[in-house]
């Protein structure tokens, strides 16, 4: 039986705010791996600033050699709006076996009442919630992680202003970014 956390979201870009909160959640719960999962069409969000086969490679490259992450495209090749029920009962049907995981931040556990289907995830799979805040959920396992303040909005107006957002992201994906013309 493996223990795996499905991580899923935006990614638009992936940052090193997210790969440090993978890793230390995949410390924390001594799981075998994460997998990365970029949404489509989220309901609570109004779109993407970078296409998903943009945001698909870049997760490739940002996990690259990371043996214990992996990425699925299964809600890029999904039709429609993609609800992380969906998505949760995908991978149970897939990993029937094993323990999964559903890795969130604090501020969208906080709004978890205004999701689809809320309760079929929690049938299904245990929420970590990755807080940086220190307040431990009272129905779900939490990682607190240590004060990494990245959000992609900051790395998108960094990027969109020609400054150095080389701090904030891993390099392949910088040079990806700047290769492909993202985020301008």
């Amino acid at each position: 039986m493996e223990r795996i956390a499905l991580y899923g979201g935006m990614f638009d870009p992936v940052h090193l705010g997210h790969l440090h909160a993978a890793r230390e959640t995949l410390e924390a719960l001594h799981l075998d791996r994460v997998i990365f999962i970029p949404a489509s069409v989220p309901p609570h969000k109004k779109g993407c600033h970078a296409d998903g086969v943009h945001r698909l490679r870049m997760l490739e490259l940002a996990t690259d050699g990371e043996v214990r992450f992996s990425v699925s495209d299964y809600e890029l090749k999904k039709e429609g709006t993609s609800y992380s029920y969906e998505t949760v009962q995908h991978f149970a049907a897939l990993h029937p076996e094993d323990k999964l995981y559903f890795l969130i931040g604090d501020e969208a556990y906080a709004l978890l009442h205004t999701w689809k289907n809320p309760e079929i995830i929690k049938s299904l799979a245990e929420f970590v919630v990755v807080t940086r805040e220190g307040v431990p959920p009272e129905d779900a396992l939490y990682v607190e992680i240590p004060k990494v303040v990245i959000s992609s909005t900051e790395v998108r107006n960094t990027l969109k202003n020609n400054a150095d957002a080389s701090a904030l992201l891993p390099a392949e994906v910088a040079s990806y970014i700047k290769e492909n013309g993202l985020y301008r």
